[in-house]
């Protein structure tokens, strides 16, 4: 019996026209744990300079690097931005029958230009909660299971399955191949607002 998991999509946020976590279904048994495939790798990822990027090591609390993911393309008509991210997959997940599933953990780093509070169109996609973590501006989404951290000229998002999940996730987050904890940089001026330069 073949056991293969193929990547689905990235799911948009309602309305934000965002890249939401990511989703995988199965493309085989239905008994089978989904991996989802990378395009990039973690010495891509130590290699790249287009914008800087945040990790949690190559495992956290048990769960390894599954993936990383780089998304660029262009912004298609209608889209408020363009799709331009690096993902951390952290952990597998097991599909039910065609409903796909979601990785246990994920962080994603967007350039703030791209993705920041200010483009959410409306007050449907609010932050739940506002807070400061690591010295930096941060907002709770989707009860909880995804957090925003805004630092530098970088949007982290941290997709999890639960509020307390993505805090210890945000407490372990690091500068790709730095180590973990301390301070993060305040945000670049403009960046919550939209009006920093790509």
């Amino acid at each position: 019996m073949r056991k293969a998991a193929t990547l689905l999509a990235l799911l948009p946020l309602a309305a934000a026209g965002l890249g939401g976590g990511l989703w995988l279904g199965l493309g085989g048994d239905a008994e089978a744990t989904a991996r989802p495939r990378g395009n990039f790798s973690t010495a891509d990822a130590a290699r790249f300079s287009e914008f800087r990027l945040y990790d949690l090591g190559p495992a956290h609390e048990g769960l390894p690097v599954t993936a990383v993911i780089r998304d660029d393309r262009l912004r298609l008509p209608g889209e408020r931005v363009r799709e331009n991210a690096v993902t951390f997959v952290y952990g597998d997940c097991e599909p039910v029958e065609d409903t796909g599933c979601a990785p246990p953990l994920q962080v994603q780093v967007w350039p703030a230009c791209e993705r920041n509070l200010a483009v959410y169109p409306n007050e449907r996609i609010l932050p739940r909660r506002t807070l400061r973590l690591r010295g930096v501006p941060a907002a709770l989404f989707e009860d909880g299971h995804r957090l925003e951290l805004y630092t530098g000229r970088e949007t982290v998002v941290i997709f999890g399955n639960d509020t307390t999940q993505v805090l210890r996730a945000a407490a372990a987050l690091r500068s790709v191949g730095g180590p973990a904890g301390g301070e993060l940089p305040a945000p670049a001026a403009g960046a919550l607002s939209g009006r920093v330069a790509c």
